[in-house]
């Protein structure tokens, strides 16, 4: 059997007799294309060649292809078309031109002409098809979607260009004249004109052939398919494909049912239309290559291919056709040996056909769909199908290698910790890699874990307990699956987890030392338990719950524990809180002044949720329980007050302070009567310290000399610049100038630079000597430098002279190296012949004249310098004073310009007060700290961590005669700023007799407020000579020493800040004192003074005498602010004063300055009264307080006054509308002040002797303001959206300026990324992506540019929130409505709106509606409103929307 299949298939192709015949062409060239003439002429076209027969095949003529006698090498014929024997047409490509080319012949192809040339540039392109629908009108069709007609037979062609078709074209074909199709890599193209146009059909599957039979019935082949239609290419159906004809050349049909198609190795045949296909069989040359056919009629045909391949059929290609074979695995195949398997045989189905299939060669099945097993892996086995009907066979096969068997090997299964603490973890792993579709399973003690696909196998695990893990791996395939399994076990110790772990205080709330215990339960058996908590401890755990004691707690006590098993340990931190339920008992002073009869209401700073108040038996009431209650006492005396505070558990924690109750008696009345009153062109703002006096001088003629600084704010800093100011005999001001920042050169944001005078002198040429502090880069005096080049970020020193015109005579200058502050100088003294005496102190200090710099610390060991200055300037004399023994010894006097003021916080430091005495000896006063020699002499602080007060004598060369120290403070000692360590000078004087007075204050009432509510300063002690603490804090000393150090007598006064004293010439002394509350004064005497407080402050001058007894007291009072500035003794025994009165501290009023003189003899000369200058109308916008000012000169001027009520002069009254009537200054309140706008005002004056005069009618006249009438509301937001604020105002033209404050106070907003439309009504927040908005406060300020007057609107808070990775918390609906006020049109804007029905209504202000419309449903939208013709004046807006949802906006009209 075997011998005979050999046999048959040896056999078969000799049997059968060709239908096909080949023709001898004589070439071996690349032939492509075919035509027949007639039966006899027939051309073909190749590769630089075209043949021609005349006698059907049976001999070919070969003519080299040429054009005009030129050979075209390089060149090839794609498509022929003759007309006759001799007249055709040929497409071609020109290689070495990369030409497409179109021939005509006239000679049958002996010849031909070049009829188009198309140069296509660096790639070759060529023509595919030619179609002649007749003799005369002919197409071809190529790459690159080159279309050419001809109308003349060839002899002349037009491109054609179709709007987007650049690819390939393959065939074209026309049903009738009309009715043309191109086919190509794009698809089916089709024109309906005759070809004027074509358009795509929709059909984009490439098409290679095309051919019509009729104009219904026509014929398209594509790589792999084959379509036909019945409707002239209206629509086309799928027509059967033969097994293998994929890569179709051509195709062509007889008739419907008769056809071929040629692919690049076979030639089919079909006579049903398709339906069945038969396989040409006859004996071809093996590896050919077909490349296209040309049929004359349904028996004659001719195929042409590479290598000169060309055969013929003159009888339709005979009945040597066979059925075509093919099979493939049938569905679910795999290549498993001992699996049968279905074949699936792919040839048509038709009767007679039949089958045999070979397995290696034999035969085992003649089904048509049979089964075939392979019977063992990893083997090749050769499938072959052979199909046949009668003579004609063909034969199919399949070469197949089952698949190898599955191997798998034990995991080598590896953990990188075998023994772990429990909650860790540990890595397990393999090292095998698992191929394919193999699947790793991991359990744990029996229970799945895991399961990963293939490759290495790696988990971290982190077993709670001990643990067996079991690696199974499994490798599948379609033949089957193998499997294997290694395991592991891992040890855990056992330990608390995160989360697990619990420490409870048995009582969390406890009071303050108290103790309780933490309970920690389910401990582990043998483990150690740590614990911190200031204190720590351990005890070892039980498998029960541990109780650990606490121990007292002081104040919040939190837990850390850590827990410890064998070598395994965890950290548990903040495992448990105890919290102490602290109860403070704190008033907010240690001892009150008050006189009796009036109330003394103690502040109670305490915490805790219930008071119980003992005042004794002789307080009204005797007991309260109120927070902060009133008390009065009826009779003098000190009584103790003491106050338990407790909370709801029954804390509790115990205060005490004390109440001095003075009589309320008249003070006894000085003879001292004012001689003059004038305002000095100087201001004190309450809050801010504005303006400050730190130095005053009274020379021989009377004349008083002031500096200081006065505060000149930026943009965002502030500036502290000198001024120096002259006043005559009389106090009437003579000069006043002023340095400005901007007059030293530096830059205007230079936020170091602040000049202050801190010492004045005079000559009797009127020349003046100035000492200060300066900070900056340059200094100059009337563009004059006196330095230009220090370091602005250190204080420095300096003195100049100056000419009476201002001009600069002489500077000298003290500085330091580095960024070293040097001390200012506080006294300069001028001597009998115009020499200058100065005290200055700072370490490494050098000075520097015009001609001299000398270095006059070069060591570091001197604290004080005593110098001498010629007329010229010139330093005559440096002498040193003191040197440290401690390494933080110092001695100095503090004074910050700006006291818990963030725009200058550092401190201008200026050097001990100093006083010359009748014989010429110096008096030194001060503070200091640490130990200090003064020459030969040691002094000892009295407190060494304590502040100290000291005095020195020095002989005329600054020699130390005598040093002592005379007091001793702790750090909150006050004595002019009311701020901690912020201290100014120490008020001191000397009288004739070389007696020492000292002014030392705690905890007063001055300046111990930063705002409204604020805590006020803490307590403070006075040491007296190392003793125990004389008295509790606010409270005064006056302190009064011999020439020796000894004290000869002390004086309490409760309640009062003496900031400067004045010496008289008889030995006694004054004070000026502010007091709160009450004023109560105490004479060596024993007897007792008091008066209670008029206003806020009171300003008094007490008058002692060299005994301690108490002389007079000038009351100064008013019912607002009085503020006491400077205090000085004139030479004539009189007193000048700088003062200011009637302020309003918690809203920060500016009030004048003043200079009065005050003689203590009752003598002054005789002034007539006359109004130096007149009041003015007062000009005020509304929100202000209007005010009136009148100067005058005269003898101890009083003033009233008056308003004209229409029936004449009425004399104004002290009250909420009106104050300072008995003062130069008349203020009306800003509430007021719109209401009594245009009324008319005068002041009467009277002096001393009863003369009066009175001033000019003045009026208060109201300025336009702009009224707010739409406030902006406050708005949450989400990140990402935008958020819009709106204002409105009328009455006034107004513009705009939105500002913010994120916490650092106001500022203007700026547009830029973040807000937009700030100079407008609307200001909007453009959307960010985060929530750094969040709490931003807006408002809006209102400014009319023709008045200067405006108002800020209320603060509107926005608010912005985000989601968590997740969609938004919440978005809300909001509305914004601009421009705002609108003139011709209004935009009405929202946002995040839901729901249905939404409309939007308009009403103006007596509730008509006069807008009213729906608008679409949208989350988002917009409509604007034409309002040119409607009223003036203020509309509501309603936006409707949801479930009865209603948003609200205002605009003005």
């Amino acid at each position: 059997m075997q011998h005979f299949k050999l046999l048959l298939f040896l056999l078969l192709p000799c049997a059968l007799p060709a239908q096909w015949t080949p023709l001898q062409t004589g070439s071996t060239a690349f032939l492509e294309s075919a035509f027949a003439v007639d039966q006899n002429t027939w051309f073909i076209g190749g590769s630089a060649v075209t043949l021609r027969s005349t006698n059907a095949g049976a001999t070919w003529s070969s003519f080299p292809l040429a054009a005009d006698g030129i050979p075209l090498l390089g060149s090839s014929i794609t498509e022929l078309h003759f007309f006759t024997p001799s007249s055709g047409v040929a497409t071609g490509i020109f290689f070495l031109g990369n030409d497409e080319l179109v021939l005509r012949t006239s000679t049958g192809a002996q010849n031909w002409t070049v009829a188009f040339q198309g140069n296509t540039g660096a790639f070759p392109l060529y023509y595919n098809d030619l179609f002649f629908q007749d003799n005369t009108e002919g197409w071809a069709v190529g790459s690159g979607g080159h279309i050419l007609h001809t109308q003349n037979s060839g002899a002349g062609w037009s491109p054609v260009s179709i709007p987007g078709v650049g690819w390939e074209l393959y065939c074209i074909g026309f049903s009738d004249a009309q009715n043309g199709f191109i086919g190509g890599t794009g698809g089916l193209l089709r024109s309906t004109n005759g070809g004027n146009t074509w358009t795509p059909t929709g059909m984009t599957d490439a098409v290679t052939a095309i051919q019509f039979l009729n104009a219904q019935t026509g014929f398209i082949s594509g790589y792999n398919s084959l379509k036909k239609t019945t409707d002239g290419g209206q629509t086309w159906i799928d027509v059967p494909m033969p097994p293998g004809g994929a890569g179709v050349e051509d195709i062509w049909f007889a008739d419907q049912l008769h056809g071929y198609l040629l692919n690049y190795d076979a030639i089919y045949r079909t006579t049903d239309g398709g339906q069945v296909w038969k396989k040409y069989n006859g004996g071809t040359a093996v590896n050919v290559q077909y490349n296209g056919f040309a049929w004359l009629d349904q028996n004659r045909g001719m195929i042409v291919g590479d290598n000169g391949l060309c055969l013929k059929t003159d009888n339709g290609g005979g009945n040597d056709w066979a059925p075509i074979a093919g099979f493939e695995p049938g569905p679910g195949f795999v290549p498993c040996a001992n699996v049968p398997q279905t074949l699936l045989n792919l040839t048509a189905d038709v009767p007679g056909y039949t089958y045999q299939w070979f397995l290696d060669g034999n035969l085992f099945s003649t089904a048509r769909n049979p089964e075939v097993t392979f019977p063992q892996p990893a083997t090749s086995y050769t499938v072959t199908l052979v199909a046949a009907q009668g003579a004609g066979r063909d034969t199919a096969v399949w070469n197949v290698q089952t698949k190898a068997p599955l191997t798998l090997t034990t995991p080598v299964f590896t953990v990188t910790e075998p023994e772990i603490c429990r909650g860790n973890n540990t890595k397990l792993s393999t090292t095998n890699y698992l191929e394919g579709f193999g699947i790793w399973n991991l359990t744990a003690n029996g229970t799945k874990i895991d399961s990963n696909l293939y490759g290495y196998f790696e988990r971290w695990v982190t077993p709670l307990e001990t643990t067996v893990y079991r690696l199974h791996a499994s490798l599948s395939d379609e033949c089957g699956t193998v499997e294997s399994e290694a395991q592991i076990t891992v040890q855990v110790t056992p330990l608390p987890l995160f989360g697990e772990f619990a420490a409870v205080p048995e009582h969390p709330l406890v009071c303050e030392g108290d103790s309780t215990v933490i309970l920690v339960p389910n401990s582990i058996a043998g483990a150690t338990y740590q614990w911190q908590s200031g204190i720590s401890g351990q005890v070892t755990g039980t498998g029960g719950t541990l109780s650990i004691p606490t121990g007292p707690i002081g104040f919040n006590a939190v837990y850390d524990f850590t827990v410890v098993n064998g070598g395994c340990y965890r950290y548990f931190q903040n495992a448990a809180t105890v919290t102490a339920d602290f109860v403070y008992s704190v008033q907010n002073e240690r001892h009150y002044t008050e006189t009796t009869g009036n109330p003394v209401t103690i502040t109670n700073y305490s915490y805790g949720a219930g008071f119980q108040w003992d005042f004794g038996a002789a307080a009204q009431p005797a007991t309260s329980t109120a927070l902060s209650p009133t008390v009065v006492y009826s009779e003098p005396g000190l009584y103790p007050v003491r106050l338990i505070a407790a909370n709801t558990i029954g804390c509790y924690d115990t205060s005490y302070t004390t109440i001095e109750v003075f009589p309320d008696n008249l003070l006894p009345t000085d003879n001292a009567v004012v001689c003059a009153s004038e305002p000095t062109q100087m201001q004190f703002i309450n809050h801010y310290l504005i303006e400050r006096i730190l130095d005053t001088y009274t020379d021989a003629s009377g004349n008083t000399y002031v500096t200081g600084y006065k505060y000149e704010p930026f943009s965002w800093w502030a500036s502290y610049n000198l001024f120096y100011n002259k006043y005559d005999a009389s106090g009437h001001l003579v000069w006043a100038r002023y340095w400005p920042a901007n007059s030293h050169g530096n830059s205007p944001f230079d936020y170091y630079y602040q000049c202050i005078g801190t010492s004045i002198a005079a000559d009797n040429e009127g020349n003046v000597y100035i000492g200060g502090s300066f900070a900056g880069i340059n200094m100059k005096i009337g563009g004059v430098p006196v330095f230009t080049d220090a370091n602005p970020s250190a204080e420095n020193a300096f003195i100049v002279k100056l000419d009476p015109a201002g001009a600069l005579l002489w500077s000298a200058r003290y500085f330091g190296p580095g960024g070293t502050s040097i001390v200012a100088p506080t006294e300069l003294f001028l001597e009998n012949d115009n020499r200058l005496a100065v005290l200055i102190s700072g370490r490494f200090l050098t000075v520097q004249t015009a001609t001299q710099t000398v270095a006059t610390d070069p060591n570091n060991f001197v604290l004080l310098y005593g110098m001498r200055f010629d007329s010229t300037g010139a330093l005559l004399q440096h002498v040193p004073i003191g040197k440290p023994l401690l390494y933080n010894s110092e001695v100095y006097a503090d004074y910050n310009p700006d006291p818990g003021q963030w725009l200058t916080s550092r401190i201008t430091r200026i050097a001990p007060r100093m006083q010359r005495q009748p014989n010429g000896d110096w008096m030194l006063s001060g503070f200091f700290r640490g130990k200090i020699m003064w020459d030969t002499i040691v002094m000892e602080p009295l407190r060494p961590s304590n502040l100290n007060g000291f005095v020195l004598r020095l002989d005329n060369d600054f020699n130390v005669k005598k040093a002592f120290a005379t007091f001793s403070a702790d750090d909150n000692y006050q004595n002019g700023t009311g701020y901690t360590n912020q201290l100014i000078n120490l008020p001191f004087a000397t009288d004739n007799s070389g007696n020492v007075y000292q002014s030392v204050s705690l905890g007063t009432d001055e300046y111990s407020w930063t705002g409204p509510g604020s805590i006020p300063i803490p307590e403070a002690s006075i040491y007296l000579n190392d003793t125990l603490p004389a008295f509790g804090d606010r409270c005064h000393f006056l302190l009064k020493y011999d020439p020796d150090g000894q004290l000869l007598w002390s004086l309490r006064s409760g309640n009062a800040h003496f900031s400067h004293l004045a010496p008289q010439p008889d030995g006694s002394v004054f004070g000026m004192a502010n007091y709160g509350h009450a004023l109560g004064l105490n004479a060596r005497s024993g007897q007792k003074f008091g008066k209670a407080a008029l206003g806020q402050l009171d300003l008094a001058l007490v008058h002692w005498s060299a005994e301690g007894d108490i002389l007079g007291v000038i009351d100064l009072a008013t019912t607002g602010y009085d503020h006491g500035n400077w205090l000085a003794a004139m030479p004539d025994g009189k007193l000048a004063m700088f003062y200011s009165q009637g302020g309003n501290f918690l809203q920060g009023d500016t009030s004048d300055i003043r200079l009065t003189i005050f003689d203590p003899a009752g003598l002054c000369p005789a002034i007539p009264l006359s109004i130096a200058g007149q009041p003015a109308d007062a000009a005020f916008c509304a929100g202000a307080s209007p005010q009136f000012i009148v100067s005058a000169i005269g003898n101890g001027i009083s003033y009233q006054w008056q308003r004209q009520t229409g029936s004449g002069w009425e004399n104004l009254t002290e009250n909420a509308i009106y104050q300072g009537v008995q003062t130069s200054k008349l203020r009306l309140s800003a509430a007021a002040a719109p209401s009594l706008n245009n009324q008319p005002y005068r002041c009467v004056l009277t002096d001393l002797s009863g003369n009066s005069d009175t001033t000019e009618v003045v009026r208060p006249l109201l300025l336009a303001t702009p009224e707010i009438v739409l406030q902006p509301q406050s708005v949450t937001i989400q990140s990402n959206h935008s958020a819009s604020f709106s204002t409105a105002a009328q009455n006034a033209d107004a513009t705009f300026q939105w500002q913010i404050d994120q916490g650092n106070g106001w500022e203007n907003a700026q547009n830029g990324a973040v807000f937009q439309n700030v100079q407008t009504a609307d200001l909007l927040v453009v959307p960010q992506s985060n929530t750094a908005l969040d709490g931003l406060k807006v408002r809006c300020c209102l400014l009319n540019p023709a008045t200067g007057c405006g108002l800020c609107t209320d603060a509107a808070t926005l608010g912005v929130v985000v989601g968590a990775g997740e969609a938004p918390l919440f978005t809300l609906p909001s509305l914004a409505v601009f421009p705002n006020p609108a003139t011709d049109w209004v935009w009405l804007q929202w946002q995040n709106l839901s729901g249905s029905g939404t409309s939007v209504v308009i009403r103006d202000v007596l509730g008509r509606t006069v807008f009213s419309e729906k608008i679409p449903v949208s989350a988002i939208g917009s409509i604007q409103v034409d309002v040119q013709s409607w009223a003036q004046g203020v509309y509501e807006v309603q936006l409707k929307f949801g479930m009865n949802e209603v948003l609200v906006g205002r605009f003005l009209r």
